[in-house]
């Protein structure tokens, strides 16, 4: 898996991208997500359970189909945030913030730059992920330098940069390390 996510400081994502896999693994997590809250609302509401055969059924078959993910940025940072506050905690109470994160997807590396935005690179392979996470700060900072508040917009003096960072990135991510 690989993938990376870049936070603002307000925490909402601005950019974001992964391969095939860490696309699929997000769009789970989310699904899982939104399933569990439906389960909790239906449960709650009346009293009376509802069976959940078909949704079972129906997710199922979604596992055979291609996966063709659009991610909704607002959805990844609610599944995100409490990585991001836990950063953000540590690094402002104990001046020693935490950097890597292992987890059941692989490792996750948090850098802090320019203003405090945050880089997150979800990948198995340390040298990939120093690799992509110097590349986005150092693209960030020359593409959009002061204008870097402005990079979630559509203005027109951000557009190029926002197209020159993806596919700068998208070079990276298409990168595979030799065995």
């Amino acid at each position: 898996m690989f993938g990376y996510v870049v936070v603002n400081e307000q925490n909402s994502i601005v950019f974001l991208d992964g391969n095939e896999e860490f696309k699929t693994i997000f769009q789970s997590l989310i699904q899982s997500e939104i399933t569990s809250r439906k389960s909790d609302l239906d449960s709650a509401s009346s009293g009376v359970g509802s069976s959940t055969c078909t949704e079972e059924q129906e997710s199922s078959l979604d596992h055979f189909k291609k996966p063709n993910v659009v991610f909704n940025s607002s959805e990844i940072s609610h599944i995100l945030l409490p990585l991001i506050l836990l950063y953000r905690s540590t690094s402002e109470k104990t001046k020693d913030p935490i950097t890597e994160m292992s987890s059941q997807f692989g490792t996750i590396s948090i850098s802090k730059f320019y203003h405090n935005y945050l880089v997150l690179v979800f990948a198995n392979d340390d040298r990939k992920r120093i690799e992509v996470s110097q590349t986005i700060e150092h693209t960030i900072a020359t593409l959009f330098g002061p204008l870097i508040a402005f990079c979630h917009t559509d203005l027109t003096t951000v557009k190029k940069p926002k197209e020159h960072l993806a596919c700068a990135l998208t070079r990276k991510l298409s990168y595979s390390p030799k065995c």
